[in-house]
């Protein structure tokens, strides 16, 4: 196979002394620790490919994925192995990888291809508890939206990071395209974002359809519709009552500029929350901060509070709102452990 430099590392998981995971690339292969991983009983023993980025991918234990990704894991072939043959770099990490891992341990001194490939399958297919990250071709035929390692629950989530592409969208002032790659990567504000600025409403139905159904949790377009239609009739509402006078067509731009700035906002705090890393989930936002980050926006247009769908009881406090109501429209939020409050 000759001598070629790594094209992949494993995520090795590791605990500090007060239980706090923590994940770091390493150019090793250690298993996870059985139980490592959420809902470790669901489908042992089946292999997983899950694209990290843009040129590489994860290939892991299904139970090693969550939950929400779990729709579009049919839709992954396990023949995506298979691209690592074209890749010498990729091939001399699945031979470190099975070389750590089988327990055969036979290995000729220049393995073939093919052999290394075959042990590698048979290890994942077998439950061994190690995502194994490959760069390579392999990763443009990955379907669904690119994931990274969570730390607190140890499993694979979708990528929430702000890409330079997302903010360039909302400056270029599309932001049916930014809340539409929001969607892509299962960001619960996306829901009704998306549905706000799609197209139509036979572009927001399909995507509701295809879509993953926990992610929409289990509920159809009429119902979604109905949410963002309120939102449309409450951003009207409060515009009118901090004193906007226009017609129709200058009503629209109004809160297409409404728009902007919750989208900007929506980046700032996505940010910060990689940064400080609140709550649970680095970059999933808990109810309070979607509901602090739109009080801002609409603070620049003089729209009140209560004019925001989340926090619409004015003499109620936001928590308690979110109590009563918030998995209506936010079943997946994160909590807001160690969130301080808006910064502004």
């Amino acid at each position: 196979m000759g001598r070629h430099a790594k094209r992949g590392v494993i995520i090795e998981s590791t605990f500090n002394r007060v239980q706090n995971p923590r994940f770091a690339i390493r150019q090793c292969f250690c298993p996870y620790p059985q139980g490592s991983f959420r809902g470790d009983t669901d489908m042992p023993g089946r292999s997983v490919t899950l694209k990290l980025g843009h040129d590489s991918y994860f290939l892991g234990p299904r139970h090693a994925v969550c939950r929400e990704l779990h729709a579009s894991l049919p839709r992954q072939s396990a023949s995506l192995l298979d691209a690592g043959l074209s890749d010498p770099g990729a091939m001399r990490t699945l031979l470190d990888f099975v070389a750590a891992n089988d327990p055969a341990r036979d290995f000729d001194e220049a393995p073939e291809d093919r052999e290394v490939l075959r042990r590698a399958k048979r290890l994942l297919n077998g439950g061994v508890h190690v995502l194994v990250r490959l760069d390579g071709p392999a990763s443009h035929a990955c379907a669904g939206p690119a994931v990274q390692v969570d730390a607190a629950s140890g499993t694979l989530r979708p990528d929430l990071a702000i890409t330079a592409e997302e903010e360039s969208l909302v400056e270029r002032g599309d932001i049916r395209a930014f809340w539409l790659s929001r969607l892509h990567k299962l960001d619960p504000v996306a829901r009704i974002g998306f549905g706000l600025w799609s197209r139509s409403a036979e572009e927001y139905r399909a995507a509701i359809e295809r879509g993953n159904p926990e992610y929409w949790d289990h509920k159809g377009f009429a119902y979604w519709e109905g949410i963002t239609r309120t939102t449309i009739v409450n951003l009207s509402v409060g515009l009118n009552k901090a004193g906007f006078r226009g017609n129709m067509r200058q009503e629209r731009e109004k809160i297409r500029n409404v728009g902007k700035a919750v989208a900007r906002m929506h980046i700032d705090y996505v940010k910060a929350d990689y940064r400080y890393s609140y709550g649970k989930i680095r970059g999933l936002l808990s109810k309070q901060q979607v509901a602090d980050y739109h009080h801002e926006a609409f603070a620049e247009f003089h729209i009140q509070p209560d004019n925001y769908g989340g926090t619409w009881l004015r003499a109620v406090p936001d928590e308690m709102e979110f109590r009563i109501y918030g998995f209506l429209y936010c079943h997946d939020c994160d909590s807001d452990e160690g969130y301080p409050g808006p910064a502004r």
